[in-house]
This record gives C-alpha cells, sequence and structure tokens, in this order.
C-alpha cells in the first residue's frame, strides 16, 4: 500500500536452484518500476433545493437531499476528507478534518451555495456545488383592533 501511496510500485524478481542441465541458478531482474497515474476523487452533489420557510420564522430546517456522494475511481478507497462551505444567505464551515456530510441543517431566507471539497490521501481533490433557495411563501397575518383617537377640532391635533 506505502508504493501505492508514493505514486509507483517497484518490483524485482529473484530465481535460485538448478537448471535442467543441474547447473545452480542464481540471479536477480532486473528492476520494474511502474509509475501509477492516481485518478482525483470524484464528488456529485444533490440536486438544487427549493423550499419555503417555516409558517412561524424566516428560516426552515431541511433533513434530507444534503448529502454529497464521492468516489475513489483508483479503487483503494484512501478518501482522507470531505468538508463544506456555505455563502450567500446562510454562511457555515464544516469541520477541516474527517468526512462531513450535511444530514441536515437550518438554512435563512434567501439563497445559500453550499460547496463541497472531497481530498485523496494524495492531496488530490473535486468539488462540486448546489443552491438551496427558502422562499417566504407565508401570507402575512393582519392583527387589528378597535382604537380611539381624540382629535382637537380647531388643530387636528390628538389630545
Amino acid at each position: 500500500m506505502a508504493d501505492i501511496l508514493a505514486g509507483s510500485v517497484i518490483n524485482t524478481a529473484s530465481a535460485t536452484g538448478t537448471s535442467p542441465s543441474t547447473a545452480t541458478v542464481d540471479t536477480i531482474s532486473n528492476t520494474v518500476t511502474v509509475v501509477l497515474h492516481n485518478l482525483p476523487p470524484e464528488i456529485s452533489c444533490p440536486t438544487p433545493i427549493l423550499t419555503s420557510t417555516s409558517d412561524t420564522s424566516c428560516d426552515i430546517l431541511i433533513s434530507g437531499g444534503l448529502i454529497a456522494t464521492f468516489d475513489d475511481p483508483n479503487g483503494i478507497g484512501q478518501i482522507t476528507t470531505l468538508t463544506w462551505t456555505m455563502t450567500g444567505a446562510t454562511d457555515a464551515t464544516s469541520p477541516a478534518t474527517g468526512i462531513n456530510n450535511i444530514t441536515s441543517h437550518t438554512f435563512n431566507l434567501g439563497v445559500t451555495t453550499v460547496t463541497y471539497f472531497v481530498t485523496d490521501a494524495l492531496g488530490l481533490s473535486d468539488e462540486c456545488s448546489f443552491t438551496v433557495t427558502v422562499e417566504d411563501n407565508t401570507d402575512p397575518t393582519a392583527v387589528c383592533r378597535n382604537i380611539d383617537v381624540l382629535l382637537d377640532l380647531n388643530t387636528g391635533q390628538p389630545l
């Protein structure tokens, strides 16, 4: 595994024994170095999200559809970090280390761009982004009450 992470594999073969003519054989082959072409990890973001605020506030808790999918195309499973940032109506950042997929988050009214970053053990990376748009579709509620205002008949000023 260390050779793969270093980006190459070195192979040297040796043979010892007796040939068909009973001569002693003791030989080492040429060293063969295979340079690996490590591909960067791949990441896919969710589709854009369009939702409404809650009935009682100007934000909404979203508990689904936020998870990115990622893969190591080299097949060696060396993803070391998955991080994210949010900019726009909601500003937030994941921890800088570890695998940090968003399972739920409260988003403010407006448009937020979520950007995911994935990195492998060799430092190669990929990123993707999607938007979360929160609209206020809740009709306002008018609170009316009867009030009396007494005015001076000559000046029109309140009494």
